[in-house]
C-alpha cells in the first residue's frame, strides 16, 4: 500500500484553492491529502481500498462533494479507528462543506474536528458493514457514521446512515450512527439512522445543540445523552424526532446520563 496518492501541501498560496476532481484512487493510505490550505475542493472522485479516502487537516473553507469511497479489504482488526472515509480537521476559524458523498465499509464514515460552521449534508450516504462479531472481537471496535468534535454552530442535515445487522445490546455503546462531542449550538436535523447501538449520541458540553426531525429505526438507544445539553422539547422526546423499533420493544428511545 502506497502512503498517499495526491498531496496538496503548505507551499500552496493561501487564498488560491486547490481543486481535485474526476480522479480514481486505489490502494493508498491516504487517497487525497491536503495540509494547511484554504479552499481545497474534492469533487466527483472515486476511492477504493484506501485506509483514509479524503484527509484534510489544518484547512479552512474546504468542500468535499459527490465522492465515492469504499473499502472492503482492510481489516478493522489491523487498523482499528484509523479506517476513516472522510477525515477533516480545521484551524478553528472557517466553515467546511461535506455533501452528497457515498462512504462504504469504514470504521468511521465522516470525521470533522475543530471546524466552526461545518456543514455535513445534505445528503451523505454511509454504509456501516462491520459485523457485531468483529466489533466485539477487536477489543472492541468503535463504529461511527458521522463524528463531530468541537464544531460549534454547525449542521448535520439529511444524511442516511445504514447498518444491515441488528445491534447486539451487549455492545450497543460501540456502534454510533451520529456522535456529536463538545459541540455547541449545532443542528442535527432530518437524518435517517438504522440499526445502530445509539442512533444519535451527544457527549461532553453540547449546550444549544438541537435534535430535530431525525428518524431512528431499530436502534438500541434512539438518542444517548452523556453530556450537558439544552432542553429538547420535553424530558422524554426531542422535538419532532421519530423512533421505530421492530426488534425489541424494551429498547430505549432516550437514555444516558445528562445535565441541562
Amino acid at each position: 500500500m502506497i502512503e498517499k496518492s495526491v498531496a496538496a501541501g503548505s507551499n500552496n498560496i493561501i487564498g488560491e484553492p486547490s481543486s481535485f476532481g474526476d480522479n480514481f484512487f486505489n490502494n493508498y493510505y491516504h487517497g487525497l491529502e491536503s495540509d494547511n490550505n484554504y479552499g481545497t475542493i474534492a469533487e466527483n472522485n472515486s476511492f477504493q481500498e484506501c485506509l483514509v479516502g479524503v484527509h484534510f487537516f489544518n484547512v479552512d473553507v474546504s468542500q468535499i462533494s459527490e465522492n465515492y469511497i469504499s473499502n472492503y479489504t482492510l481489516s478493522p482488526q489491523v487498523y482499528q479507528d484509523m479506517k476513516i472515509g472522510i477525515d477533516v480537521e480545521g484551524t478553528g476559524t472557517e466553515a467546511s462543506s461535506i455533501d452528497w458523498n457515498y462512504v462504504l465499509n469504514y470504521t468511521t464514515g465522516i470525521h470533522v474536528r475543530n471546524i466552526p460552521k461545518a456543514n455535513v449534508g445534505k445528503t451523505n450516504n454511509i454504509f456501516i458493514m462491520t459485523s457485531n462479531a468483529d466489533v466485539l472481537a477487536y477489543n472492541p471496535l468503535t463504529l461511527r457514521g458521522i463524528y463531530l468534535e468541537n464544531c460549534p454552530n454547525s449542521t448535520v442535515v439529511m444524511n442516511e446512515i445504514y447498518r444491515f445487522e441488528d445491534p447486539d445490546p451487549a455492545i450497543h455503546s460501540w456502534i454510533r450512527g451520529i456522535e456529536v462531542e463538545a459541540t455547541q449550538s449545532t443542528a442535527v436535523y432530518g437524518n435517517n439512522v438504522r440499526k445502530s447501538g445509539a442512533g444519535i449520541q451527544l457527549f461532553s458540553v453540547c449546550t444549544g445543540t438541537q435534535l430535530l426531525c431525525n428518524v431512528m429505526l431499530d436502534c438500541f438507544n434512539g438518542v444517548f445523552l452523556n453530556c450537558t445539553y439544552s432542553d429538547q422539547g420535553s424530558s422524554t422526546a426531542a422535538a419532532d424526532n421519530y423512533w421505530n423499533n421492530q426488534i425489541d420493544p424494551t429498547w430505549f428511545r432516550v437514555d444516558g446520563n445528562a445535565n441541562t
